[in-house]
C-alpha cells in the first residue's frame, strides 16, 4: 500500500471476482483464495484447490504489504485477483489484479545433501516479502567488482599520468 500503513489488525480478502460458487451447492458461500481476520489466516472458507498454497507476508502487513504467495501455481490459477479491506479507511478499499501464467517449465530442485529434503520455500525470501540475506548478497558483490574496477583503472591512469610526467620533464631525445 501506498503510503504504507498498518493493516495487522484489519481483514484482508483475496477472492476470484470471476469465480463464482457453485449454484448447485445450497449451502455454497462465498469463498476466498485468502481470508486474514484478526490476525490469522482463515482457511475455512478458502477454496479448496488453494488451501496450503497461498500465504501473506504477515511481518510486512504493518509496513502495508498485502501481497498474496500462491505457490505451486497451475495454469488454472490464471485469472483475475481481488484484494479487498472492508474497513480500510480510505476512498480505495480494493483492487483488481491479473495473474499470466507461464507455459508450465518443469525443474528439478536440488536436494539438501544433509537432510535429503528440498529447500523450504521461505529460505528464498524473507517474511516482509524481500529477498533472504543470500540474494541481497549479490547486489553487494557486483558493486565490490565494480568498486575495484574503478580503483584499477584510475591506478592505472595514474601510473601512466606519472610515467608521461616523468618523461616530460626528462625532455625531448638527444
Amino acid at each position: 500500500m501506498e503510503p504504507k500503513f498498518n493493516v495487522a489488525g484489519l481483514t484482508v480478502e483475496w477472492s476470484r471476482p470471476d469465480r463464482r460458487p457453485d449454484p448447485n451447492d445450497r449451502l455454497s458461500r462465498v469463498e476466498y483464495v485468502h481470508l486474514y481476520r484478526d490476525a490469522r489466516e482463515v482457511p475455512d472458507m478458502k477454496i479448496p484447490s488453494y488451501i496450503g498454497r497461498t500465504a501473506l507476508f504477515t511481518d510486512g502487513l504493518r509496513e502495508g504489504n498485502i501481497s498474496l504467495r500462491i505457490t505451486n501455481v497451475i495454469q488454472e490459477d490464471e485469472g483475475r485477483y481481488r484484494c479487498f479491506i472492508p474497513k480500510l479507511k480510505s476512498q480505495t478499499k480494493s483492487s483488481i489484479v491479473r495473474l499470466i501464467v507461464a507455459e508450465t517449465v518443469t525443474t528439478e530442485t536440488p536436494l539438501h545433501p544433509e537432510t535429503l529434503s528440498t529447500p523450504h520455500p521461505m529460505d528464498e525470501f524473507h517474511s516482509k516479502g524481500g529477498l533472504s540475506r543470500r540474494s541481497r548478497l549479490i547486489p553487494l558483490v557486483v558493486v565490490c567488482v565494480f568498486i575495484l574496477l574503478c580503483v584499477a583503472v584510475a591506478g592505472r591512469w595514474f601510473t601512466e599520468s606519472k610515467h608521461r610526467k616523468t618523461e616530460f620533464e626528462k625532455g625531448p631525445p638527444i
